[in-house]
């Protein structure tokens, strides 16, 4: 499927496609319990809509993750040719620095927001309040699904096309060849 949509869209393309479509299903499923517009709790068809949500957003985060890796490939070309050094070392160390990063200030803000909402500890589930449930999902539902648009308003930005990265590639080959 991901050969298909790449003959079809580039690269940036999808990517933004996916930063944006991750927030709309978010929004949609909780803003539809908001509105009692989704089935009560223990009816067959919740899950299926939770399960098939679910199915949509590991789908949306793996081609998103995969496109990205795509991407560092040609900002490493592209750094290549601007440069004449491969650092792929470089690249892959701030990627994963950044994922680090990002993921301990993800813990923190969760502890924090629990903490906000007055999230009651070793309570039973039907024991929550509403409006701790109203805080978590308007949290969880609509403020952290909302932050994806940063990544697809950064990705505008990006300029490497298929055609770009194919001039580049051709160059890095060319260079490559006259070094031998």
């Amino acid at each position: 499927m991901l050969p298909a949509l790449q003959r079809k869209w580039d690269k940036k393309n999808i990517l933004i496609f996916c930063y944006l479509v991750l927030p709309i299903k978010s929004l949609l499923l909780v803003g539809l319990r908001f509105l009692d517009m989704l089935p009560q709790n223990g009816e067959p068809l919740l899950l299926v809509i939770i399960v098939m949500q679910g199915i949509l957003t590991i789908f949306l985060l793996v081609l998103s993750g995969v496109i990205s890796a795509s991407i560092a490939g040609e900002l490493l070309d592209h750094q290549e040719l601007r440069t004449g050094l491969r650092q792929e070392g470089v690249f892959s160390s701030t990627i994963f620095f950044a994922e680090k990063t990002m993921s301990g200030i993800g813990i923190m803000i969760g502890g924090l927001v629990l903490t906000l909402i007055h999230f009651p500890v070793g309570v039973a589930p039907a024991d929550v309040s509403e409006e701790t449930i109203f805080s978590l999902g308007f949290v969880v539902g609509i403020i952290i699904p909302a932050l994806y648009l940063i990544p697809a308003l950064l990705f505008t930005r990006y300029k490497i096309t298929r055609e770009k990265h194919a001039e580049i590639y051709l160059e890095l080959k060319s260079r490559r060849s006259d070094c031998k």
